[in-house]
């Protein structure tokens, strides 16, 4: 117990003086103004990047809604594999046939749905 406490100690000096290490070069890596005196100029923030890339004013999200719309459908299908593998193991089928076939029924349903109303179509 007093070797763990030792030791803990140990570690919080370590950790103080790996602290005022970096509170003494933080002004040579250009984080000395924290009050953001640095950035007076908004200019900065809207001029582009040494490649060109345009940070500010360019917004566009280029996560369609199938993409999303996918992930959780993975997810869902993923749930579903894990939970039927688990039943031939357990051997539980018999007690727990109604919930899987009900669960199954349900993501099916939920599936035909999305075909419908055109969810999963990838061609736009």
């Amino acid at each position: 117990m007093v070797v763990v406490s030792c030791v803990i100690v140990v570690l919080m000096i370590l950790l103080l003086i790996l602290l005022c290490i970096s509170s003494y070069f933080s002004p040579m890596t250009g984080s000395e103004s924290f009050d953001g005196s640095r950035y007076e100029d908004l200019s900065d923030w809207f001029s582009s990047f040494e490649c060109g890339f345009l940070g500010q004013g360019f917004s566009e999200n280029f996560f369609s809604f199938a993409y999303v719309n996918l992930l959780v459908l993975f997810v869902v299908f993923d749930l579903e594999v894990s939970l039927l593998l688990n039943v031939i193991y357990d051997g539980v089928w018999f007690y727990t046939f109604w919930c899987y076939f009900f669960f199954l029924l349900l993501v099916t349903i939920g599936y035909i749905g999305e075909v419908i109303l055109g969810y999963t179509s990838w061609l736009d």
